[in-house]
């Protein structure tokens, strides 16, 4: 299982540079995960279920708002370790 890290400001801008675009924390779960994906692909294979949805935050919502969402509180998984 992959470890999980403290989502930082540092983190949030590799991310951009690498090319991520979302981050995504599926319903029921305390953990996002980066996904290359754009918001508006990823927006038609969530699931929208009411009071279930997952949630999505653009990489660039997630540095402006940084800190209005509390990421500083939140964790992602580690895409970086090798299991």
């Amino acid at each position: 299982m992959k470890q999980q890290i403290p989502i930082t400001i540092e983190l949030l801008k590799f991310l951009k540079n690498e090319g991520y675009q979302v981050l995504v924390q599926k319903f029921g779960t305390e953990v996002y995960v980066p996904s290359k994906s754009d918001l508006q692909s990823l927006g038609e294979r969530v699931n929208d279920v009411p009071f279930q949805e997952d949630s999505l935050i653009g990489i660039d919502d997630a540095l402006s708002y940084y800190d209005e969402l509390e990421l500083s509180q939140k964790q992602i998984l580690d895409i970086f370790k090798v299991d």
